[in-house]
C-alpha cells in the first residue's frame, strides 16, 4: 500500500462508496429482475459493498500499524474482521452464476488470498500480545507458539497460488517464510520454559471500523452539454425538481446539525472524563475498548475508590499520631534541657560534666528530620484527596456495573447515518 496515501481519508471514501452502493441496492430491489443489467443484481451489489467496507477495514489496520504496532489487540481484531469481509465476498462470488463465477475466478483468488493473509496476521499479533506477556511475567509462550502456529497454517490455506499475481505469490512467500522462523524460534525458547502448546486458543474478536468521517464533495461539478439537457426539460419539471432538492437539503441540513451536536457532545463527554478516541471506533453493540474495560475491572478489584478513601482516612489517623509523638518529644527534650540548665545554675561544682543539650543533639536532629517528612508526606496525601474531589463525577462512574457506565456514554453517531447524508446528496 502506498505509503503516500492518507488511509484515513482512503478509508472513509471506501464506506461512502459502500453506502451509495447500500443505495442503489434498495432502489433495484423494486424492480422486476428482467429490467436489472448484471451489475445491479442484489449478488454483485453486495459483493461490491463486501470489498469496499473490506477496502476500507484494510486501510484503517494499515494505519494503526503505521501509527501504534504495539496495539497488539486492536490489531488482531482489525484484521480478523477484514478476513471476514473478504471471506464472505468470496463465498458470494461462489453463489454466482457459473458463468460469472468463471470470469470472476482470478478475481476471488485475489479475495481468498487476502481472507486467509488477514486471518494469519490476526493470529500473528494476539501472538504478539502474548510474547509481550512472557517478557513481562515468564508466562504465556505456549500460547504464543498456538497463535504462530494457526497464523501458518491459515496462509497454508491459500486456494489456486497459481493464479495468483507474481507480487502477491512474493508477498505470500515472505509472509510465511517470516511467521514460519518466528514459530521455530519460540519453540526454541520454550525448551527453556518448557510451557505446554496448547491444541485450542480463544477465537479472536472482530473489530469492524466506523469512525465518523467528513468528506467535501463537488456534487454540483459542471459537465459537458449540461446546458443542452437543461433546455429539453420543461419549466414545471425544473419547478418541481427544485421544489424536491429543497425539500431534501432541509432534511440534510437538519440530520447533518443533529449529527454535528451529537459529535460535540461525544467530543465533550471524552475530553471531560479523559477517554480515548477508540470509544467511539467501533460499530454494532457499544463497548469499552478492551484496555479501558481491563484498567477499570483491575480498579475494582483492588477495592476501588471506597478503599482508597479508607486508606487516605488511615494515613491521616497515623499522621496525626506520629506527629503528636514528635511534638510530645521535642517538648520533653525541650524540658530536658531547661531543667538542664537550672540544675547547672544551682550546682555550679557539677558545670564540667557535658550539657543536656549537646548529648541529645542528635535525637533532636533526628525528630526534627521526621518531622518534615511527615509534613512532605501529609502534602502528598492531601494532593491525592484533592485529586479524588476534582475527580469525583469519573470515580463514581467506575464504580458503576458495566451496562450503567455504558447507559452514561452518550452513544456513537452511527456510520450508516453519516454515510447515507453522503450518499444522499448524489440523489438530488
Amino acid at each position: 500500500m502506498d505509503p503516500n496515501v492518507d488511509l484515513k481519508v482512503a478509508a472513509a471514501h471506501f464506506l461512502v462508496a459502500a453506502a451509495i452502493l447500500e443505495k442503489i441496492k434498495i432502489e433495484a430491489t423494486g424492480l422486476k429482475s428482467e429490467e436489472l443489467t448484471l451489475d445491479l443484481t442484489e449478488t454483485n451489489l453486495d459483493i461490491c459493498i463486501c470489498m469496499t467496507r473490506a477496502q476500507a477495514q484494510y486501510c484503517v489496520y494499515e494505519k494503526v500499524k503505521r501509527v501504534n504496532s504495539n496495539k497488539f489487540t486492536l490489531l488482531a481484531q482489525l484484521a480478523m474482521q477484514a478476513s471476514v469481509l473478504y471471506q464472505k465476498a468470496t463465498q458470494l462470488i461462489m453463489t454466482t452464476t457459473m458463468e460469472q463465477a468463471k470470469s470472476l475466478r482470478n478475481f476471488r483468488v485475489v479475495l481468498d488470498y487476502q481472507a486467509y493473509s488477514f486471518m494469519a496476521q490476526a493470529n500473528y499479533w494476539a501472538a504478539q500480545q502474548f510474547i509481550k506477556q512472557m517478557r513481562e511475567t515468564h508466562r504465556g509462550i505456549g500460547v504464543a507458539i498456538a497463535y504462530m502456529i494457526r497464523a501458518c497454517d491459515s496462509l497454508k490455506e491459500v486456494k489456486e497460488k497459481e493464479r495468483l499475481p507474481q507480487s502477491i505469490v512474493n508477498q505470500y512467500e515472505a509472509l510465511l517464510k517470516h511467521y514460519s522462523e518466528r514459530t521455530v524460534a519460540l519453540e526454541d525458547k520454550n525448551k527453556k520454559f518448557r510451557e505446554t502448546i496448547p491444541t485450542e486458543v480463544d477465537d479472536i474478536e472482530c473489530l469492524q471500523y466506523s469512525q465518523p468521517f467528513s468528506l467535501e464533495e463537488d456534487i454540483n461539478r459542471p459537465f459537458e452539454g449540461k446546458d443542452i439537457i437543461v433546455r429539453l426539460v420543461p419549466a414545471k419539471v425544473h419547478t418541481l425538481a427544485n421544489e424536491y432538492k429543497s425539500f431534501v437539503e432541509s432534511i440534510i441540513a437538519e440530520a447533518t446539525q443533529s449529527i454535528t451536536i451529537a459529535d460535540r457532545i461525544q467530543e465533550s463527554f471524552k475530553k471531560k472524563h479523559n477517554l480515548p478516541a477508540s470509544l467511539y471506533a467501533a460499530s454494532g453493540d457499544q463497548k469499552l475498548p478492551e484496555d479501558l474495560s481491563a484498567k477499570i475491572q483491575q480498579c475494582k478489584e483492588k477495592g476501588g475508590t471506597k478503599l482508597l478513601r479508607f486508606r487516605l482516612e488511615e494515613l491521616n489517623t497515623t499522621s496525626e499520631t506520629l506527629e503528636m509523638k514528635i511534638n510530645n518529644l521535642l517538648i520533653q527534650l525541650q524540658c530536658e534541657e531547661e531543667e538542664d540548665e537550672e540544675f547547672r545554675k544551682k550546682h555550679k561544682a557539677l558545670s564540667t560534666q557535658a550539657k543536656s543539650k549537646d548529648l541529645t543533639q542528635k535525637i533532636l536532629s533526628q525528630l526534627n528530620s521526621f518531622k518534615e517528612k511527615l509534613e512532605k508526606a501529609k502534602m502528598m496525601d492531601n494532593s491525592v484527596v484533592c485529586t479524588l474531589e476534582k475527580e469525583q463525577e469519573n470515580f463514581e462512574l467506575i464504580e458503576l456495573e458495566k451496562s450503567e457506565l455504558l447507559s452514561k456514554i452518550p452513544k456513537s453517531t452511527s456510520m450508516e447515518k453519516q454515510a447515507s447524508l453522503v450518499a444522499a446528496k448524489y440523489f438530488i
